[in-house]
This record gives C-alpha cells, sequence and structure tokens, in this order.
C-alpha cells in the first residue's frame, strides 16, 4: 500500500515517524514550505521534513497542492492513500479522489465535537472532562468526513495544553499504525458522524488576556488551555506578564479587587478573581523581556508585592 503523508508540525511529525518505524511504505512526505526563524530570519525546516530527511524519504514543499507543480508531483505518486495531520493547507476535489482509499485525517477531537484548528485547547478550556482522537475521510467540508475509527481519554484536573498534547500524540499514533493496518486488509468501516456539531476557532491575541472578573473555574480552565504556549497574560504597572501552572484555591473570606495579589509563597502567587472571593494561585510567572521565574525570584526582584492590582488593559 503506497501512502503520501501531508503534515507540518511537530504534532505531525511524531506520527510520521511512528507509521515509517512500523514499516509501512511511505513514498512521498508533503509539508509546509520553510520559514524564517531566529534572529538570522535563516530558513528553518519544519518538523515534518526533518523527520522526512532522517528516513531519507521524498519531502515536497510546494505552494499549492490542488495546481501547479504541488499537484504534478502528487498525482505522479499516485498513493493508494493519503494521511494528512496537520497539514495547514485545504485539499480540494481532485486530491481528495486521487488514492484508491481516500484521505484520512488523525483529528485529537471526539468529532463532532470541535471540529477545526484548536480542539485541544477548547476542550481544556471549556472544562470537559473526557477527549480523545478521531481518524476520519476527508470530504470538502470541515471536519465533517465519515468515522473510520474513533477512541477516548479522560482530561485530568492536571492536565495543561501540554500535557493533554503528549496524551494525545500518543494515542493517535498508536490509533494509526492501527488503522493502516487494518485498511490494508480491508477492514475499515467508515460511519457517519452523529450529534451536535460544535467547533474550534483560532486562537486569537485578545482572548489571551485575563478577564478577572471571571470565576477562578473559569480562569483556571483558560490558564490550562494555553499553558505552555501561547500563555494566558495580564499587566502589571504597565509590564506585561504572563501566567503558568495554574491551581484553583478555596474561596477567600474576604473580598478582594479582581486581579489583586493577595499573598506571594514561595510556590505560589494567589491572586483575587470574580467576585473578589475567588482564588486562582500560579507557580510561575514570566514579565516581558526576561526569563519564567518563581514567585520567590518575582518578590526579591521587586516585580510584584502583595496588594499590586493585574489588569487586562495597559
Amino acid at each position: 500500500m503506497k501512502i503520501v503523508f501531508m503534515g507540518t508540525p511537530e504534532y505531525s511529525a511524531k506520527h510520521l515517524q511512528a507509521i515509517v518505524e512500523a514499516g509501512f511504505n511511505v513514498i512521498g512526505v508533503f509539508s509546509q514550505p520553510d520559514k524564517p526563524a531566529g534572529r538570522g530570519l535563516k530558513l528553518k525546516p519544519t518538523p515534518v521534513k526533518e523527520i522526512a530527511k532522517k528516513y531519507k524519504l521524498p519531502v515536497y514543499q510546494p505552494d499549492k497542492i490542488s495546481t501547479g507543480e504541488g499537484w504534478k508531483a502528487l498525482k505522479s505518486l499516485n498513493p493508494d492513500v493519503i494521511i494528512v495531520v496537520s497539514y495547514g493547507k485545504i485539499l480540494r476535489k481532485n486530491v481528495l479522489e486521487l488514492p484508491k482509499f481516500g484521505c484520512f485525517n488523525v483529528h485529537p477531537s471526539l468529532l463532532p465535537r470541535y471540529r477545526g484548528t484548536t480542539p485541544i485547547q477548547r476542550a481544556l478550556e471549556n472544562g470537559d472532562d473526557i477527549t480523545g482522537v478521531t481518524i476520519f475521510k476527508l470530504d470538502e467540508g470541515v471536519d465533517t468526513g465519515p468515522i473510520a475509527m474513533q477512541r477516548s481519554i479522560k482530561i485530568s484536573l492536571d492536565d495543561t495544553y501540554g500535557s493533554l498534547s503528549e496524551k494525545l500524540i500518543s494515542l493517535g499514533c498508536e490509533m494509526l499504525v492501527e488503522f493502516l493496518e487494518e485498511l490494508s486488509k480491508g477492514k475499515i468501516e467508515l460511519k457517519p458522524q452523529k450529534g451536535e456539531a460544535t467547533y474550534s476557532p483560532k486562537i486569537t491575541k485578545e482572548e489571551l488576556f485575563i478577564d478577572w472578573s471571571m470565576s477562578g473555574e473559569k480562569i483556571f480552565n483558560k490558564t490550562r488551555a494555553f499553558d505552555p504556549e501561547p500563555a494566558v497574560r495580564s499587566y502589571l504597572n504597565g509590564r506585561l506578564f504572563k501566567f503558568f501552572s495554574v491551581a484553583l484555591e478555596a474561596r477567600s473570606n474576604e473580598s478582594h479587587l479582581p486581579g489583586q495579589i493577595v499573598n506571594i509563597s514561595k510556590n505560589s502567587v494567589a491572586i483575587a478573581c470574580g467576585d473578589g472571593k475567588d482564588i486562582v494561585s500560579f507557580k510561575k510567572l514570566q514579565p516581558s523581556g526576561k526569563k519564567i521565574m518563581s514567585p520567590t525570584e518575582l518578590k526579591n526582584g521587586r516585580l510584584i508585592k502583595e496588594g499590586d492590582v493585574f489588569s487586562s488593559e495597559s
């Protein structure tokens, strides 16, 4: 079975590595064009390209996949199946119809819940206690195709975007290997998506700022959803701070200003929110222009003090 793999970020690269190491016949890899990075703005290869080169697989990085040189290269490969994992380009009808078995996507949600680009973040932000991975056949809609395989996992209260991503990568890689084995034996049965569809929109810079009038639970979930990146943030004395490693504390008997630092200990910075009695604490903060710092480092450096009030505006 001739497989073409399409993907770009680290999330994709681990799936490519999994199927190559499992012995599948990957005849070509498509990834986004390299982009400038770092101070020198040198072109940096995508993580998928790096894995492809490691295993000496042909790599294609066309600006367009459905027309021109990209389409010509893909058509010449004549794949039996195309596997898509966070490629970053929309596949048109001619691409979808090219392989004998079709094009399949590995999506980190329980479709039809969280169609779109940020399913992991939105599951955490909404306080979900379960998520999973869906492998489905691509059609011309956005994550609307029939399901080939779906499995769920629990979301822990300790999970962040970083830790949950790793769990879903591990599950997705395991499922993809099993899926390709079953597909090669003709044992895959497609089932239509059932249930109410929800969507996971792109992350905007504006939504990363903490509204301290929100409940402690909402701030707790929002922080987890964007930890370690791009991170929730707020201003103090005109300086931007990013927040990491959040915990939801017991409600205070006293009322404070939303955004007010009520306690700085060795391990956490406790901040009031909601009605002024909800308390969230953070183990790490990052002031603009500096590294991620502990509460002790922040206090000793006179960057924060008890009574200071964070704000969403500078």
